[in-house]
């Protein structure tokens, strides 16, 4: 048995040494191949390419094994077609594809997969019916109630499908409803009755399919309303109905439909009048202004009148005195340190530069602003300060007593902090005590003194840190005696 599912390594290896010693030659190229061929039918194997001189031979190959089960042609042209009866190798159906080499093995290609299958002959029948209310398919696997045309499938008597197109036409025995609102009475045709009071109410009437039809009536029955309205109107008031006319205050009556149908008895208790009223505004707008009768639009400052109607409907006449504002643009120039809050509030800016940012004038327009900005750095130093003595520090704020490592902020040439790191060094001072005994006098370690009397004194040197060393002495004088 011959395997032909090819190495795409060895083929490719192949294919260069041919072409490396000039010998390659179009390749051969299969036609598309379908997903399923069935067992028994005739399909066309088309392909092209490879030298004029070859001649190829076509194989089966199944998938799963790996390997050729079927010769379907040899000798054949180097182009061409050729038609098979789709037959199963020694593998059976299943997954396969073609495969075609030329005889002396230099050329070769091979298919897609397709499924190889067992196909059967379908048929096909059509049944029209009329079922009253609901049907059930012939394979009772469907139950429809509706008015259609469906699909059901059977097994034939070869074991297929017999596919049946279902022409239905469904009569129900049905409820019609009928939502009806009269005035008074309801007289209903379909069985001469007059109904007086709300209620539902049926009648049944058989269809020529043979099945009931029932209509259910859902009667609302309405009287006539009344309502009561008070009305303020100017000069005059024309009724609801448009049939009156008044012009003067009481009490009058109207009707009217109402939504049933009905009469509705309206009572009106009118209050005519006939004042005018006058106001005084004073906007101020962005660009233009609409009137508060919104008839007119005002694009300038001015005084202006407009009209609009009072609590009594009558005329309210208004002197507006209009203020028009319009966008601006400004420019500052600011000088911070770290960070800078623009002026609106909206932006935080951290770096030098030219920004914008908007506010809203008095008048409601924008105010734009071009905000050229210089930020400053803070700066850092380090400071080494030794003393005997407590030191203040740069800003006058601490007094630094023993060695450390303290912070200090001043402000720097641009304003900004200036914090600075101090390495402190305080040099201690010493007290020395000591008991000396002299004659006549005595002269301090100083030598800037000189004691001639008993008692303690105080002296200072200078330590090796350059710092004071005190030094405290009991002096005790002895008096030299002379002989005579």
């Amino acid at each position: 048995m011959k395997c032909i599912l090819k190495s795409p390594i060895l083929f490719t290896f192949i294919f260069t040494l041919i072409s490396l010693f000039g010998s390659a030659q179009p390749p051969l190229n299969l036609g598309s191949t379908p997903n399923v061929i069935c067992k028994d039918s005739t399909y066309t194997i088309t392909w092209s390419g490879g030298a004029s001189t070859d001649t190829v031979r076509i194989y089966l190959a199944d998938i799963v094994a790996f390997t050729s089960e079927l010769y379907i042609g040899q000798n054949l042209p180097n182009t061409g077609s050729f038609t098979w009866t789709a037959q199963a190798g020694i593998f059976g159906l299943g997954l396969k594809q073609f495969y075609i080499e030329n005889t002396i093995r230099t050329r070769w290609d091979y298919g897609s997969h397709f499924n190889l299958i067992q196909c059967c002959n379908a048929t096909y029948a059509t049944i029209y019916d009329t079922a009253c209310g609901q049907a059930i398919s012939p394979s009772t696997n469907y139950i429809w109630n509706q008015t259609g045309i469906y699909l059901d499938t059977l097994t034939n008597t070869g074991g297929c499908d017999s596919i049946i197109s279902y022409h239905l036409t469904i009569n129900s025995s049905d409820t019609t409803l009928l939502n009806q609102t009269a005035c008074g009475s309801f007289f209903w045709g379909v069985n001469s009755t007059n109904y007086l009071t709300t209620g539902v109410y049926f009648h049944t009437i058989s269809s020529t399919h043979g099945c009931d039809s029932v209509l259910q009536l859902n009667l609302t029955v309405q009287n006539s309303t009344s309502a009561n309205l008070i009305q303020v109107a100017c000069h005059q008031f024309v009724s609801p109905s448009g049939n009156f006319t008044w012009n003067t205050t009481g009490v009058y009556q109207d009707t009217i439909l109402n939504s049933w149908g009905c009469d509705s008895v309206i009572s009106i208790q009118l209050t005519i009048h006939s004042l005018v009223t006058y106001d005084t505004l004073s906007p101020v707008a962005c660009i233009n202004y609409i009137s508060p009768s919104g008839l007119y639009t005002w694009s300038s400052s001015g005084t202006y009148t407009d009209t609009i109607p009072n609590q009594f409907n009558c005329d309210s006449i208004i002197t507006i005195h209009l203020t028009i504002g319009y966008p601006s643009v400004s420019s500052i120039h600011i000088t911070t340190c770290e960070n800078y809050s623009s002026p609106s509030n909206n932006h935080l800016w951290t770096s030098t530069g030219i920004y914008h940012d908007t506010l809203t004038s008095q008048t409601g327009c924008d105010s734009i602003i071009i905000v050229h900005l210089t930020i400053n750095t803070i700066s850092t130093s380090t400071l080494n300060l030794t003393s005997c003595h407590p030191i203040t520090s740069p800003s006058g704020n601490y007094l630094w007593q023993q060695t450390g490592t303290f912070l200090d902020t001043v402000s720097n040439a641009m304003g900004c902090d200036s914090i600075i790191t101090a390495l402190v060094i305080i040099n201690p001072q010493h007290l020395t005590q000591f008991t000396v005994s002299s004659c006549d006098f005595y002269t301090s370690p100083s030598g800037n003194h000189i004691w001639n009397n008993t008692g303690v004194y105080f002296d200072t040197l200078t330590n090796v840190f350059g710092c004071d060393s005190i030094l405290e002495i009991n002096i005790l004088l002895n008096q030299s005696s002379f002989d005579t």
